[in-house]
């Protein structure tokens, strides 16, 4: 008994600790608070775009306390996650997103315990995408700028010139 005093004496510790480090910790009935607010809005489409921003912020969260979340309110995660699956089948949705939905619902799946290979397979696919949208904002600059290029030579055109002399 001396030991499980011991660790319960740590264990409360510890959670006080957690509890008084200002936003360094997700506290759980916050995430909790967030997807009550977030079923209603996830139950139907469209998806307002605030919608979708805070769904991607509730995912980074869910991986920190759902396995805390999933012990005590186990039914509303489910809800979530039949939500959640739906979401990362929409294709009309940004696949960044639908890609750390799945991450959730897989995470979850597994019991909330991270495997190496699973983790690592997430991070090459989500810098993968990274790459790809620099090389996308890359080439929109480009051809931005060639663009802005041709108008200035065609306000130099021999017509355009007397156009303006006139």
């Amino acid at each position: 008994t001396k030991l499980i005093n011991c660790l319960i004496h740590f264990y409360k510790r510890y959670q006080i600790k957690m509890d008084t480090t200002p936003h360094t910790q997700i506290i759980p009935p916050s995430v909790l608070l967030q997807i009550d607010r977030m079923l209603p809005l996830l139950a139907n489409g469209p998806y307002s775009s605030s919608t979708l921003s805070t769904l991607a912020y509730l995912c980074t969260e869910l991986k920190t306390v759902g396995p805390l979340l999933d012990m005590n309110h186990k039914d509303k995660l489910d809800i979530l996650q039949t939500l959640l699956t739906k979401i990362c089948q929409d294709s009309q949705l940004d696949l960044v997103l639908r890609l750390k939905v799945l991450e959730v619902i897989e995470l979850r799946t597994m019991g909330w315990k991270s495997n190496q290979v699973v983790d690592n397979y997430y991070q090459e696919r989500f810098a993968h995408f990274e790459e790809r949208r620099k090389e996308r904002e890359s080439k929109q600059a480009k051809a931005s700028k060639n663009r802005g290029d041709k108008k200035g030579k065609l306000s130099q055109t021999p017509a355009m010139t007397c156009l303006q002399e006139q």
